[in-house]
């Protein structure tokens, strides 16, 4: 006779075994909130049921990057609705797209092709990814393949694809397009006009838009949208046209922005101003793109400096892009920016945005020859009135008093300017200083991951804080760090 210990545990473990007879969307469901691949492995071996769904279809074919007109892909995918179900993330790129190839596995050489038009598999397929909640779409720079290699036809394929969009875009919460096409020769122009009512992240980098209109009646229809990223070759999208004499708005979309990208004139509308009704967006990460330091940042501190109170309170982080420091004058007609009063801007920032975790100003090609007078000697002090701030880039001229200093040797230079930061910022964690990073506190609060070991310059401890300096530090390692740091 079993006793009763014995009893209780096979009552456990049927309860247990109950449990975890999970239905299929309960399964996806938890699989979805495992997004390293060895824990989701791990997952699938727990039980059969796991493994049925998680092996063979959800760990394969929820990112599925591809060509648009692959039509054995799209086949291999009709021919099992369970592949299709899996899908969440459709990533359509090209594989001659700057030499790299789709990472996509190869095709079993076993695959049986469903019957029917190869073209009408493509709105099959898009139709059965019931689970789908992100399209990226990337022909920006795109080196077609030689005629002999490709399956089918681009055009028709395209079309095919599109043709499926307004149908899709009511379930996906993530769109990205970065393409080179235009609205007005594609079946891309069917986007203005498509309702978005999940859609919370949108990225249009380098999409021309028919109308002037186009892009605010595309937003109107996005009433859940957050993060937005708009860019095309630095120029304003959302803004009236200058020659018009119009001005920027108020507007009454995006209301629950947190995250935004583009022009400076772009937001001027969905950051500066406020909604119709008086409120402010509660926008959080900022980033300001332009083509040149001297030409932006003047009206971005005008913008600060006359916006209405409340502007900039709740920003977190806020970066500035350019690709050159300053104008540089090849006709005589082109009227050259003043000097870039670099602290003047700092100092607005500041002022305007006390909460802010992360600041970073990039200049992809900088002119470090350039005489930018007495204006950044003071930026240290400057910043040290952001308590909170975390991660900090600033442009190589910043530090030219350091540069400056021939009679030191350049380990003596990295030690003063290490020093200085941890004197002014006392929650630094990140700091991109010309071609070197300093991470602190990275083996002590895990709050910083260092970047490759070989990268390592020094490393020591001031002030009661552990630091090491990187060299040649690649962006990609840090973005992750970037966005937990400034949340």
């Amino acid at each position: 006779m079993d006793s009763p210990c014995q009893v209780n545990e096979r009552t456990d473990e049927k309860q247990i075994s109950k449990a975890l007879l999970l239905p299929p969307e309960l399964i996806y469901a938890i699989a979805r909130q495992i997004p390293r691949t060895a824990d989701l492995l791990s997952f699938g071996l727990v039980r059969s049921s796991f493994h049925d769904v998680v092996i063979p279809y959800y760990l394969k074919f929820r990112e599925v990057i591809m060509e648009v007109n692959d039509i054995n892909m799209w086949d291999y995918l009709v021919g099992d609705p369970r592949r299709l179900a899996s899908v969440e993330v459709l990533k359509i790129v090209w594989s001659y797209l700057r030499g790299t190839s789709s990472s996509q596995p190869p095709l079993p050489e076993n695959t049986v092709h469903a019957e029917g038009d190869p073209l009408d598999k493509i709105q099959r397929a898009l139709g059965g990814m019931t689970r789908l909640r992100e399209i990226q779409w990337n022909d920006d720079f795109m080196i077609p393949k030689p005629l002999e290699e490709r399956q089918a036809g681009m055009n028709e394929c395209q079309q095919k694809f599109w043709a499926v969009m307004p149908k899709l875009c009511k379930r996906v919460d993530t769109i990205t397009l970065l393409t080179a096409l235009s609205l007005e020769s594609t079946e891309l122009q069917v986007l203005p006009d498509i309702q978005f009512p999940s859609l919370v992240t949108l990225s249009l980098v380098g999409v021309t838009f028919d109308a002037n209109d186009d892009p605010l009646r595309m937003l109107a229809s996005c009433p859940r949208i957050m993060s937005l990223h708009l860019d095309f070759d630095n120029s304003p999208i959302l803004a009236p046209d200058r020659n018009q004499g119009g001005s920027p708005p108020s507007l009454n979309i995006a209301p629950l922005l947190t995250s935004f990208t583009g022009h400076c004139e772009d937001a001027q509308i969905l950051f500066f101003n406020p909604l119709p009704d008086g409120r402010l967006r509660r926008i959080s990460r900022l980033k300001i793109l332009g083509m040149t330091a001297d030409g932006l940042l003047p009206p971005l501190r005008s913008a600060f400096e006359h916006s209405d109170f409340g502007v900039g309170q709740d920003l977190l982080e806020l970066r500035i892009h350019t690709k050159y420091s300053r104008i540089f004058l090849f006709n005589e007609n082109v009227q050259e920016h003043g000097p870039t009063l670099w602290v003047t801007c700092l100092r607005t920032i500041v002022k305007s945005c006390p909460k802010l975790r992360g600041l970073i100003i990039e200049i992809r090609d900088p002119d470090t020859g350039y005489d930018y007078l007495d204006e950044t000697n003071d930026w240290g002090p400057t910043l040290s009135r952001l308590k909170d701030l975390s991660v900090l880039k600033l442009p190589a001229t910043f530090y030219q008093e350091e540069a400056t200093l021939h009679e030191l040797p350049d380990v003596e230079k990295e030690q003063r300017v290490v020093e200085r930061c941890l004197k002014w910022f006392p929650h630094l964690r990140l700091c991109f200083l010309a071609n070197w990073v300093l991470v602190v506190d990275s083996e002590e609060t895990k709050s910083a991951n260092s970047p490759k070991r070989e990268n390592l310059s020094r490393c020591g401890q001031s002030m009661g804080r552990y630091w090491a300096v990187y060299n040649d530090p690649s962006w990609r390692d840090f973005e992750e760090q970037i966005e937990r740091l400034t949340a």
